[in-house]
């Protein structure tokens, strides 16, 4: 029997065969390159690990070198500015255990500099690895804890009364009587030494801190004699240019004498004039430039305190004639009730604030108001006949902006205070440092029957550090208002924080990271 091949099946056989092979090797293929594509990613993941731990590094090494040498831009290898007041150099990542170079490092530095000081720097620093060519940017910027990262620092035992909310960091080295509200930290260096006499019922208690750290008022105690030098003599122009005003001012006029003696002459020095000032914080119409305007005045010392216990001091203001000076007896009677002149005697000028140093200090009491539209710093300190001078909160100081760009620390050697003569509604902005004294405004009484005792509110957006306990509102015997502001807000200015004006003291030497911006 002859047989017959059946072609149609093993054609169909062989086309089977071409088309699962043709799938298989398909598949495969997908498969294969699947395993490359997943393992150069895996390659690159890894790498990319690699150039942040790169990255990491760097910021560590820059924080330490911030640490150590705050001042030395220039002390870097291949450091080179780009005319905009960044400098940027880079250098070779060296793997530490075989000692092979592995990777990059790039640093940009935007520095924050016044009166050759650096405030803060903000530094963009991009790893790379050399494995894949990854790399990996952080931004961040670098300063220290200063006392602007705080709504008060007091340096004795305080209280906070049931109308107060505290926003921000509130710190003492004595006791806290907090019997008001908080939504952050409160903290004592005392044992229990964070207590409610009662306990407000929206307190938070569990941001209520004892014992922690002492913070050391002599660091934040500024040198005002180099404020004084600062304002006297710097100039910071990159260029050289020495046409900005030099904004130490003496308020008062003195002259030398030597008269001849047997042993030798004898010689000293007489002052006379003025022993305040009039500061109105003020913007160059024309060039937008940050000025002050500066008054010498006359008329504002307290008369004498001989017999007298317990006084109220209300001193007369900036061109106002209708402002007392008064006394209280232990007895809390009136001793005496002066009458001031236009305190005014004087214009000195207008001067511009020195963007490179914008620092003013003045030899005696000041009297601040004003908009400032920059950062800037005001001291004032003792002449030779006051030993501790005070700055007057006279009226409302505000910010043309609120970014951060401005912002003003004031320091003064001895009070800070809110005076007699004030709006019914103020605000304040700013860091206000109280180096020896009290921030706060004095308990007026009514006996004289002018109507500047009680005052509406007051709301602080910025810093109170104070040497001594102090007070903005007083209550009687039966807990009702009597004197100061009725209503306070207080809140503290995390802008400032941040970037605060120039030569703001700090709380720790150390540089840290306050801000961190991943650019991957």
């Amino acid at each position: 029997m002859k047989l017959i091949k059946n072609h149609k099946t093993t054609g169909a056989a062989l086309l089977t065969i071409l088309v699962f092979g043709s799938i298989f090797a398909g598949l495969l293929t997908v498969l294969v390159s699947s395993i490359v594509i997943q393992e150069k990613l895996l390659r690159q993941t890894l790498d990319k690990t690699t150039a942040l731990q790169i990255t990491e590094s760097g910021l560590e090494y820059l924080r330490w070198y911030l640490a150590h040498n705050p001042q030395d831009y220039n002390g870097w290898q291949d450091v080179a500015s780009n005319g905009d007041g960044e400098f940027i150099f880079s250098e070779d990542y060296v793997d530490p255990i075989n000692g092979e170079v592995v990777g990059s490092i790039e640093y940009i530095i935007v520095p924050e500099i016044f009166c050759g000081s650096t405030q803060n720097a903000t530094v963009t620093v991009t790893g790379t690895s050399f494995v894949e060519n990854q790399s990996y940017t952080i931004q961040q910027l670098h300063s220290k804890d200063t006392a602007a990262n705080y709504a008060y620092i007091y340096n004795d035992t305080v209280r906070a009364g049931s109308d107060r909310f505290i926003r921000g960091r509130y710190h003492s080295n004595g006791e806290v009587e907090m019997n008001g509200r908080n939504d952050s930290v409160v903290s004592s260096s005392q044992t229990d030494g964070v207590y409610g006499d009662p306990v407000h019922p929206d307190a938070r208690e569990e941001l209520w801190q004892d014992e922690v750290g002492t913070i050391d008022f002599n660091r934040l105690a500024l040198d005002l004699n180099e404020i004084k030098i600062a304002a006297d003599t710097y100039n910071g122009s990159p260029a050289g240019d020495d046409s900005a005003d030099r904004l130490f001012l003496k308020s008062e006029s003195c002259s030398s004498y030597c008269w001849p003696r047997p042993w030798g002459p004898w010689c000293g020095t007489t002052c006379s004039g003025a022993e305040a000032f009039e500061v109105e914080l003020v913007t160059d119409s024309n060039t937008d430039e940050a000025q002050i305007r500066v008054w010498e005045l006359e008329g504002l010392r307290t008369i004498s305190r001989s017999n007298v216990e317990n006084e109220n001091e209300k001193y007369c203001g900036p061109g106002s004639s209708e402002n007392y000076i008064t006394y209280d007896d232990a007895d809390h009677d009136i001793e005496s009730v002066p009458t001031c002149d236009d305190g005014r005697s004087n214009f000195l000028g207008t001067f511009d604030l020195d963007p490179y140093c914008p620092v003013a200090f003045f030899e005696g009491d000041v009297f601040l108001y004003g908009d400032l539209d920059s950062k800037a710093l005001i001291a004032a300190g003792q002449t030779e006949s006051i030993d501790d001078a005070t700055v007057y909160l006279f009226n409302s100081i505000d910010y043309q902006s609120y970014d951060g760009s401005d912002g003003l620390t004031v320091v003064s050697e001895g009070d800070i205070k809110i005076p007699y003569t004030v709006p019914d509604d103020m605000g304040v902005r700013g860091i206000f440092i109280a180096q020896s004294g009290r921030y706060g405004r004095d308990n007026y009484s009514h006996s004289d029957g002018v109507d500047f005792e009680e005052r509406d509110f007051l709301q602080t957006i910025g810093s109170i550090i104070s040497n001594e306990g102090g007070g903005t509102q007083w209550v009687n015997g039966l807990g009702n208002f009597t004197s100061g502001f009725r209503d306070r807000e207080n809140y503290y200015d995390r802008s400032l924080s941040r970037r605060p004006p120039p030569l703001t003291p700090a709380v720790s030497e150390n540089y840290t990271y306050i801000e961190w911006r991943d650019e991957d």
